[in-house]
């Protein structure tokens, strides 16, 4: 993780701002004519999610993206270390944060699921749909919940009461 440059997340999520990778780095959108850029979600191993990215012309690169509880950790197969965020890197992030101005990373901030020799989570359902990877639970672990996550608040009126069972005086053997 020494050489993963470093994205901070929107105070108490893991949304990613516009704002904040711009900040970070002196790349930026073509405000006129088109810059093509190809972003595919390739794998989720080890909770890193791998991007293979295109940039115009360009050869095919790989983007290395980690979520952690307050930051994203970016890393690139050329260029970017822990101070400079390659423009492969960038267009891939502002490509995921497209219109919207922000991007949630929730998605991918699974930690401590996966085998560390295998590389694969055996609480994970990892599908790809198009260019997109989507994760979830498995349906027998749904319910678990992530590290940071808050517990859902019950009031008195969302409790149940516990069933009582009535016991004969009778039935209750004596000393």
């Amino acid at each position: 993780m020494d050489n993963f440059f470093s994205l901070p997340f929107s105070a108490g999520t893991r949304k990613l701002s516009l704002q904040t990778l711009d900040n970070h780095s002196d790349f930026r959108k073509p405000q006129r004519g088109y810059m093509p850029v190809t972003v595919k979600e390739s794998t989720f191993v080890n909770e890193l999610l791998t991007l293979r990215v295109i940039l115009e012309k360009e050869p095919e690169e790989k983007v290395y993206l980690k979520v952690t509880e307050n930051a994203l950790l970016v890393s690139c197969s050329v260029d970017t270390d822990e101070s400079y965020l390659s423009r492969y890197a960038y267009f891939a992030i502002r490509n995921l944060i497209s219109y919207r101005h922000e991007y949630d990373f929730e998605d991918y901030y699974w930690p401590g699921l996966f085998n560390a020799q295998t590389g694969r989570s055996r609480f994970l359902t990892i599908a790809k749909m198009r260019d997109k990877l989507i994760c979830h639970l498995k349906i027998r672990y749904i319910g678990m919940f992530k590290p940071g996550q808050q517990f859902p608040l019950l009031s008195d009126a969302d409790a149940c009461p516990a069933r009582v069972i009535h016991v004969p005086v009778e039935a209750v053997p004596k000393k």
